[in-house]
């Protein structure tokens, strides 16, 4: 065990000193990326905080998380000084309905209705959705998630699972969000099932959950069977798309996402538990 984190210690310092490198020959090209910020010297940044793994903390007092060392990482290799969160609405936000912002960040998955109010980076990582229900509910196959009682997030990759392919008999309840509201909204019986992806490992954290629930199986559609392309967000004909997918790549290369997915235990689905891949109904 010690040779193996030695070994990751010896990928990761190589990693960081890559990307430190980086930084130093991108800076020499900085007067010649103008970008257009809402503020001046300012990354003006749209999340959902707190977002546990991903944006930990609170509004005013962020304390990591991938999301939060991806987007200082991005301002610190575009020369930018400063960066300034705010949470939003994330159904607002992929609606094309949120401005003032530069770049907005929220696990949020990539798809045609999105594109065309909105310009999205190339991908950073991808997202596997699962079903969270009570222990020893049987989860196998299409008919199976039709006969369960869904709670969603208006605007997320479950909520369009639940939609257009599983499309229940009974319909589903919308919460403001899965990790709060949805998951007290299970533990009080009011609903039985829930889809999430990025947010699965932080919800079976909790003890207390995890003793009751469980992921029951891991759930695919067949235009994305190996899950989603998950994207930063910018306004619409945005001018800075470019220089932030240069910044992006840099840091990809550098294997600095793998890092912060590990320094975080973003989460991974079970390989233990069945793949339902399901046909788009409407």
């Amino acid at each position: 065990m010690e040779s193996i984190c030695s070994r990751r210690s010896v990928v990761a310092l190589l990693a960081a000193s890559l990307f430190a490198g980086s930084l130093t020959v991108s800076s020499a090209a900085r007067a010649e990326t103008q970008l257009k910020l809402v503020e001046p010297d300012t990354l003006s940044v749209v999340a959902q905080i707190p977002f546990p793994l991903f944006m930990n903390g609170t509004p005013t007092n962020i304390t990591g998380g991938l999301h939060y060392d991806l987007i200082n990482a991005i301002a610190k290799d575009l020369g930018v000084p400063n960066v300034k969160f705010r949470t939003v609405e994330f159904a607002a936000l992929v609606a094309g309905a949120v401005s003032d912002y530069d770049i907005g960040i929220m696990e949020i998955f990539v798809n045609p209705k999105r594109e065309a109010v909105n310009d999205y980076t190339s991908c950073y990582r991808r997202a596997y959705n699962v079903a969270i229900v009570p222990k020893g509910t049987a989860v196998q196959n299409l008919d199976d998630l039709k006969a369960l009682k869904w709670g969603t997030q208006p605007g997320s990759a479950g909520q369009d699972i639940i939609l257009n392919y599983i499309n229940p008999p009974g319909g589903f309840q919308s919460y403001p969000s899965i990790a709060q509201h949805a998951k007290e909204a299970l533990k009080a019986g009011l609903i039985n099932a829930i889809i999430e992806g990025s947010g699965a490992a932080a919800l079976m954290s909790d003890p207390d959950f995890a003793s009751r629930f469980e992921i029951a199986a891991k759930v695919t559609t067949e235009e994305a069977p190996d899950g989603y392309c998950i994207a930063m967000q910018l306004p619409k004909g945005s001018p800075n798309l470019e220089a932030v997918n240069a910044s992006l790549k840099k840091i990809m290369d550098a294997g600095m996402i793998e890092q912060w997915q590990e320094k975080y235990g973003i989460f991974s689905p079970p390989q233990d538990i069945p793949t339902i891949v399901l046909k788009r109904i409407r």
